[in-house]
């Protein structure tokens, strides 16, 4: 069973120094045919961990209360619309990849870039055509307040939610793809609680959400750093 109080085992790391380091020691834990090691990189995401402050959960931690934001894209939009994703985009001319996702972060939802704690880069990911690489950039939301004043773009999201750690790695499952040379699996994440934080009025928010694709395997490579002796106990490889 997947308990929370199995992150972070070093009490005396902060939660940036143990998932560095986590990361650190881990090394790769990308899907091999999804790896965008080597390719250049002109697109990050970020992935926003916060630690939510609700009296309904039960909790005798605070990481008990650890949760990631995401975003549903809008339905207007030509690209990847509908679907569940991390804040993010392409790199601006001079841009770092961190100042990349926040820049785009604080577009599409409104909050700043001061706002977060960044706390590593991840492994590049090659996108579903095998042709660029996404950069997932951890960073954590020092105020959890913040998502209960947003301002999102509705012109380019639907609503922005967040889901505790424990639902998603307690839901997950996989997809078989074949491809003409070689098959792989990716992890699939079908979560039931969730807190949606800000909305555009019109949109539809249906009762579960189905996380998968590229944001599936950032979180899959987030998880395994988070808390890779609880996470990994799942032994579900993805080649």
């Amino acid at each position: 069973m997947w308990s929370s109080r199995r992150f972070f085992s070093n009490a005396a790391l902060s939660r940036k120094e143990q998932f560095v380091q986590n990361f650190t020691l881990n090394g790769n834990s990308v899907i091999p045919s999804r790896t965008g090691r080597g390719t250049p990189c002109k697109s990050s995401v970020l992935v926003p961990v916060v630690e939510i402050d609700s009296s309904s959960i039960d909790a005798t931690s605070p990481l008990d209360r650890l949760s990631v934001v995401l975003t549903k894209r809008s339905s207007l939009l030509r690209a990847h619309r509908g679907e569940i994703c991390f804040p993010g985009g392409k790199c601006d001319e001079g841009e770092t990849l961190e100042e990349t996702a926040l820049r785009e972060t604080c577009e599409e939802t409104g909050m700043a870039a001061s706002e977060f704690e960044v706390w590593s880069r991840l492994e590049p990911v090659l996108t579903s055509r095998f042709d660029r690489a996404v950069m997932p950039i951890v960073a954590e939301l020092k105020d959890n307040s913040i998502l209960g004043r947003l301002s999102p773009n509705y012109d380019e999201v639907d609503y922005v939610f967040s889901v505790p750690i424990s639902q998603i790695v307690s839901n997950l499952s996989y997809t078989l793809f074949i491809h003409p040379k070689f098959k792989y699996r990716l992890p699939v994440f079908s979560v039931h609680q969730f807190t949606v934080h800000a909305h555009s009025q019109s949109v539809f928010i249906p009762a579960s959400l189905r996380i998968w694709g590229l944001s599936a395997i950032i979180l899959h490579q987030t998880l395994s750093h988070l808390s890779p002796s609880t996470y990994n106990a799942f032994k579900v490889k993805f080649y």
